[in-house]
């Protein structure tokens, strides 16, 4: 056991942190070393080329600058939830009228 180890179980003894322990004691704590990280290369060519999406709603690109985007404007994303939502009602009408339609068969 060296010395480190003896210290962080005298600081946990003690019911303080290992860094508080040693600043009682008057000793800065070991500092530790991370490895530093590789800088990444910022060319070009380093770079792939962003896929190129087409908007479901009026054909033309979508912007690459987020990485979930669908649609190329707002007007586009606004008209494609509008049909999400009518789809939507449209099948939970068709599933109502279905329900109604078992319901008058039973009786």
């Amino acid at each position: 056991m060296d010395q480190l180890d003896r210290d962080a179980i005298a600081a946990e003894k003690a019911g303080l942190s290992y860094g508080k322990y040693m600043a009682q004691k008057g000793q800065k704590p070991p500092a530790v070393r991370y490895p530093k990280k590789r800088a990444r290369k910022e060319s070009a060519e380093a770079m792939p080329d962003p896929e190129v999406r087409i908007c479901g709603i009026c054909g033309k690109p979508v912007p690459s600058d987020y990485k979930g985007r669908k649609y190329c404007s707002a007007a586009c994303a606004d008209e494609a939830r509008r049909q999400q939502v009518r789809e939507h009602n449209l099948r939970a009408r068709a599933a109502r009228l279905a329900e109604l339609a078992a319901g008058r068969e039973n009786t």
